[in-house]
């Protein structure tokens, strides 16, 4: 478990900041996007009301009630077929929307933005003591088997 403490920050989760970022990053496009979309089809106010949400439960200050999260790119089924980050959120909106606001610029604007409004990605919560455990064993298991490979050499 050597590898934990790096992974782990004792900083609060701060829901409002994470949601004012976003619509700083995305309002201005989703907008613009809704101008030129029929009424049914616009979405600035379902995102608004799922940002609203997320911060009527958690509120306005700062938690140190949170989880791991794997963000993944979804099948036509909902499985996990690749995973894009890790984020510490408040629960699986929260780390969709963590992650949109994290790969602005690495994808398009709309492109970042669909992590948090599609269904084309979901967060799966993750126990991420156990993956750094299972991962340490991974490395040790494979150095033996390097020695071992040394030593016929």
């Amino acid at each position: 478990m050597k590898y934990l403490k790096t992974f782990e920050s004792l900083q609060p989760i701060d829901v409002e900041s994470d949601v004012n970022e976003f619509w700083e990053k995305f309002g201005e496009h989703i907008k613009k996007r809704d101008e030129k979309t029929e009424e049914r089809w616009r979405r600035e106010s379902d995102i608004r009301k799922r940002t609203d949400d997320l911060l009527d439960k958690y509120g306005y200050t700062m938690t140190d009630e949170y989880n791991y999260y794997d963000i993944c790119e979804t099948d036509d089924y909902g499985r996990c077929t690749f995973t894009l980050t890790t984020v510490r959120a408040v629960n699986r909106e929260h780390a969709r929307l963590k992650c949109a606001n994290k790969y602005d610029g690495k994808k398009t604007k709309g492109g970042a933005l669909e992590i948090f409004t599609t269904g084309f990605y979901t967060a799966k919560e993750v126990d991420i003591k156990k993956e750094i455990s299972d991962t340490e064993s991974q490395i040790l298991a494979l150095q033996r088997k390097l020695e071992e490979l040394k030593r016929i050499n």
